[in-house]
């Protein structure tokens, strides 16, 4: 845990209690983390996957990601994830 004075970071959270009686939450630099560590070349736009074809494989035409972009991958799915709850 980090502080700096009346002001903390603990898991991904800032918690500020300098207001006497109140405090502050947010996960905003968390944020701009997981955005800052998008590669550039991740860019593009897909169609929502709420099809009626969402869970049928496409057998001929597959395309898998490789190596360290399905870790990437994996990775920035589970920031989001926390980021979410």
């Amino acid at each position: 845990m980090q502080t700096r004075g009346h002001q903390y970071e603990y898991i991904c959270i800032s918690i500020d209690i300098t207001s006497t009686g109140k405090f502050r939450m947010s996960n905003n630099d968390f944020a701009h983390e997981i955005i800052k560590s998008v590669p550039t070349d991740m860019a593009g736009v897909a169609p929502p996957p709420a099809t009626n074809h969402l869970f049928i494989v496409n057998e001929t035409n597959q395309t898998n990601l490789k190596g360290s972009d399905t870790k990437l991958l994996h990775h920035l799915f589970a920031k989001l994830l926390f980021r979410s709850k």
